[in-house]
């Protein structure tokens, strides 16, 4: 169990790492492009305003007055072009690039007018676009070492970030197991005390019943001795169900003996055994089994999932009410369902507690049911063994249906 705790810690640790350091890389990255584009338009609309050229003195794009760059115009390499509204070539200017000629002015022109768009890239050129009665006029920045920039940056960060998601992971898995080992200990002491309490208790539970068979015999049928008796019975199961589920937490299907059988059978057997007990508090009991459904399994602790499933949904239905119990294929499944009216309102919210200790759906925890809130653990514990599920879900307001899947046998 707790190395499936462990692995699930540790998957879950790395995915988070995975996110955060991704969402970091990734806005950094955006941030160091749309900052080197911003200055790029920036530059564009400059060259633009001023007829294909740099003024001496450069306005402030956050308008706080002028900014004297006199170095940027001998950094920047550019080139404009006017174009007529026939799409004809008018003017270029190449004075301030020496990579540029004719050839590769008219590919690049082209291109800009094919996609229809004031602005963007083309190859390691930003271009900008401005239409007038005349035509339109297109200027391109060459923004090739702010690229190799970008790229280099990137791809330094993702490395990094690469060699210390795998620094951390190794890290973390290495003291995963110190973690986790409190945890671990303290459970495996809760569930030696409980097998250990469980047996202790067995001998006092039984010379109490024996002692109260002896007064029955004594003094008679006895209103406090026959509670004493039911009380003692009560017990005596409960400190059994603790000790099974002990055991089934702890080794699962590892003392469990597996082989091939019917599991239709098992289920119809259990279920018309519950037929009279349905009878006998005015409830119906409505079966629908599909034949032939194997299963790799221990048949005593199946037949054991059954009787549960059947005996909480007859004990908290209302009388007159009819309880359903199906069994049918579901994919590589066989899914046994039990569903039945509730005397008391389930909120959805609490569905997810049925199956853990303890739990009851009446608040008040009367005992005139007898149940002790731990046959759906138990039911669990069987049904995780045999690498199936449980779910428990609300099909009408009043109606709770429980299903659990158990994976088929495999054909040889």
């Amino acid at each position: 169990m707790f190395k499936r705790l462990k692995s699930r810690f540790i998957l879950l640790s790395m995915v988070l790492l995975f996110l955060l350091l991704f969402t970091v890389v990734c806005a950094m990255n955006l941030l160091n492009y749309y900052s080197v584009v911003g200055r790029a338009d920036y530059l564009l609309s400059v060259i633009d305003e001023n007829g294909g050229g740099f003024p001496e003195v450069f306005p402030d794009p956050n308008g706080n007055g002028p900014m004297l760059s006199p170095e940027i115009p001998y950094e920047s390499r550019f080139f404009t072009v006017s174009v007529d509204t026939n799409g004809e070539i008018t003017s270029i200017d190449t004075s301030k690039i020496v990579i540029i000629n004719d050839e590769d002015v008219d590919d690049y022109v082209a291109r800009v007018l094919a996609k229809g768009r004031t602005h963007g890239f083309i190859e390691i050129f930003r271009y900008y676009m401005t239409e007038s009665e005349s035509g339109c006029r297109v200027s391109f920045l060459d923004c090739g070492r702010k690229l190799e920039a970008i790229y280099t940056f990137a791809f330094w960060s993702l490395a990094m970030s690469f060699l210390g998601y795998v620094a951390v992971s190794i890290v973390l898995m290495t003291v995963a197991h110190r973690i986790m080992s409190p945890v671990a200990q303290s459970y495996e002491k809760q569930k030696r005390f409980i097998t250990d309490a469980g047996h202790e208790l067995k001998t006092p539970l039984a010379i109490i019943r024996a002692n109260a068979d002896l007064l029955d015999m004594e003094f008679g049928e006895n209103e406090s001795i026959e509670e004493i008796r039911r009380q003692t019975v009560q017990m005596s199961e409960l400190t059994a169900d603790l000790v099974f589920l002990a055991r089934m937490e702890e080794s699962g299907q590892n003392h469990l003996t597996m082989t091939n059988f019917g599991l239709s059978e098992i289920i119809e057997e259990c279920t018309y055994s519950f037929e009279r007990l349905a009878a006998s508090s005015d409830k119906t009991l409505a079966i629908d089994v599909q034949q032939g459904l194997l299963v790799n399994g221990n048949s005593k602790v199946l037949r054991q999932l059954c009787s549960i499933l059947l005996d909480n949904a007859i004990k908290y239905s209302p009388s007159g009410s009819t309880v359903s119990v199906s069994l049918s294929k579901k994919g590589r499944y066989a899914a046994l369902t039990v569903e039945n009216t509730t005397a008391t309102l389930i909120p959805e919210k609490d569905l997810e507690f049925l199956f853990e200790r303890f739990y009851r759906t009446d608040s008040s925890r009367n005992s005139k049911t007898g149940g002790n809130g731990i046959g759906l653990s138990i039911a669990k514990s069987i049904v995780d063994a045999h690498s199936g599920r449980i779910s428990a879900s609300l099909t009408a307001e009043d109606h709770l249906q429980i299903t659990a899947t158990i994976p088929l046998a495999r054909s040889k």
